[in-house]
């Protein structure tokens, strides 16, 4: 995967030049062109960058007006000046956060090509992969509890992403304007990416505040079902939730999924309570009997919309040795929620805020 470097520069002679020249290291990177900050910062919404190379003197958004937007929104991504002033005129940036090199116009554009070479190395000191899983890539370096930063590119788009890792733990990510938990989400609905990895992370604050499984298991459950699903919201926005029961055990792992859709009434079995000869009045009276008439169930129902997000759910929970996935549970943001129970079709059990949800996923747990 050839990574990007952004040049800009309102003078469009020299952007063709640095273009012509810089064509030697195709094989390596390409060069994107912006004519000033404002132009760029929409270059950087739609484009991963690896380097930045820019101008001081430019119409609009000057050199340090680009910085300091730059800093604030891509903080990982490493600039380079170029500029006619002297470079101890220009010291306040030169040595400003971020900058970590100077190049003074006229300039040897091969000179310029070997520093971001050298950038590019150092983004990737510790290995380069291609082809590979996000989400098992994430979980291996979970395993190994490993500090790093890890720059993805998605094979497909060929949009791209970072995040920052200390001791196995995902602290922070960045996917263009998207950050912390939605970039996180979005960077683990790809399937395959190529990785530039270094073993350093030099963001401290943890701005994810989630286990990465949860993560990985809301994003699975997410993918493909934004518009439609049963998980959607009107602005497909995520909803907090919990999962537990795997092979016996409550795991209690927060989950982040989508929630709060219409039910498909006529592809469900029922949405009222269900009389005693309907299929799944066995288990109604199963979790009636385990909670001695504790809580209320609202409705149950099937519905195969939930198959493929139950499915990867299970298939994350076998992958990373959790066990076999035996029921979810899905809360909205009024705390009445759903119990899941993966099975062809799903169980649904619609369930009000003081239902006993803890209790319940365990009966479900021992049930046969």
């Amino acid at each position: 995967m050839i990574r990007k470097v952004l040049f800009v520069d309102d003078d469009q002679i020299l952007q063709l030049a640095i273009e012509k020249r810089l064509s030697a290291y195709r094989d390596q990177f390409s060069i994107v062109l912006a004519n000033d900050g404002f132009d760029a910062l929409k270059k950087l919404a739609e484009t991963p960058v690896s380097v930045i190379c820019m101008d001081l003197m430019m119409p609009r958004m000057d050199g340090m007006g680009l910085h300091s937007n730059v800093r604030e929104r891509y903080p990982d991504i490493p600039i380079i000046i170029i500029s006619g002033m002297k470079e101890e005129n220009a010291r306040h940036l030169t040595e400003a956060e971020g900058v970590v090199g100077y190049f003074k116009k006229p300039f040897d554009a091969d000179e310029l090509g070997k520093k971001i070479i050298s950038i590019l190395q150092e983004e990737a000191k510790s290995g380069i992969m291609h082809n590979v899983s996000p989400t098992m890539f994430m979980q291996l370096m979970e395993m190994e509890g490993k500090t790093c930063t890890i720059r993805m590119i998605d094979n497909t788009s060929g949009e791209g992403g970072i995040l920052y890792l200390l001791d196995g733990q995902l602290l922070d990510a960045r996917v263009g304007d998207k950050k912390a938990m939605d970039a996180a989400y979005h960077v683990f609905s790809w399937d395959e990416v190529t990785v530039f990895f270094r073993n350093e992370c030099e963001v401290q604050e943890n701005r994810i505040n989630s286990e990465l499984q949860s993560i990985i298991m809301g994003a699975l459950a997410a993918k493909d079902e934004l518009d439609d699903s049963l998980f959607g919201d009107e602005e497909g926005s995520p909803v907090a939730g919990s999962i537990a029961g795997v092979d016996g055990e409550d795991l209690g792992l927060p989950m982040e999924l989508l929630d709060d859709a219409p039910k498909d009434l006529d592809q469900a079995l029922t949405g009222k309570n269900l009389a005693e000869d309907d299929p799944m009045a066995d288990l109604r009276a199963f979790i009636r009997d385990e909670l001695g008439g504790e809580g209320e169930i609202e409705a149950v129902y099937k519905d195969e919309k939930l198959d493929p997000a139950a499915e990867k759910i299970n298939k994350v929970g076998e992958l990373s040795n959790l066990g076999t996935f035996k029921a979810g549970y899905v809360e909205n943001e009024r705390g009445a929620g759903k119990l899941i129970i993966p099975e062809s079709p799903s169980t649904v059990l619609d369930v009000g805020p003081e239902f006993p949800v803890n209790k319940t996923l365990k009966a479900i747990q021992k049930r046969k």
